[in-house]
């Protein structure tokens, strides 16, 4: 899990994937939450960019326009949150909660779990 996650992370920090937009040719839609303001490596970057970091609402609009047809869905007030979960199970898991279970807790929509491998 940890070497997956090393993998993810060295791909999102050295392989921007901006300039390839413009290639995508399947239909496309994008729903951007209008309050989210996460970054990955958002406490690495300078002081003076943070603030920049993790815009959605400008940077929703920017992937739209680069995006050959795309349609932007922006979500101010979700009434239902959808998540899928792997379901591994670890001590982390037992000491913090996993991710859903903290989410479940700071969010005051409903929250629905779909454990991976679930039939369609």
């Amino acid at each position: 899990m940890a070497w997956n996650s090393a993998l993810l992370y060295d791909m999102i920090m050295t392989q921007p994937v901006l300039y390839r937009f413009g290639e995508i040719s399947v239909p496309t839609l994008l729903m951007i939450g209008q309050k989210d303001t996460t970054a990955i490596a958002k406490d690495f970057a300078p002081p003076e960019l943070r603030p920049k970091l993790g815009n959605y609402p400008e940077l929703g609009k920017a992937a739209a326009k680069a995006i050959p047809g795309a349609k932007l869905v922006e979500l101010h007030k979700p009434d239902l949150i959808v998540l899928g979960s792997h379901g591994h199970r670890g001590m982390g898991d037992l000491v913090h909660g996993t991710s859903v279970e903290r989410l479940r807790h700071r969010v005051k929509v409903p929250v629905l779990v779909i454990p991976a491998g679930a039939e369609q």
